[in-house]
């Protein structure tokens, strides 16, 4: 089984409050160019690493693709 995670930066939105707001705010979806990956492992290391990426300002997942 392979484990990795993707992550990418979060982009900041200037807008008024969420009382003000006129419309919903559309669903990022990052550009694949601007996606970065890492393998690991062990699943343990995966969710530490896409932890301490979250902790510094990115929008991290860990993946799996479940082949043996």
């Amino acid at each position: 089984m392979n484990t990795w995670v993707e992550w990418w930066e979060i982009p900041t939105r200037t807008s008024a409050s969420h009382a003000q707001m006129s419309e919903n705010i559309p669903v990022f979806t990052p550009d694949p160019k601007k996606i970065y990956r890492r393998f690991f492992d062990t699943d343990v290391k995966a969710q530490k690493y896409a932890r301490l990426m979250g902790d510094q300002g990115y929008h991290a997942t860990v993946k799996h693709d479940r082949s043996f």
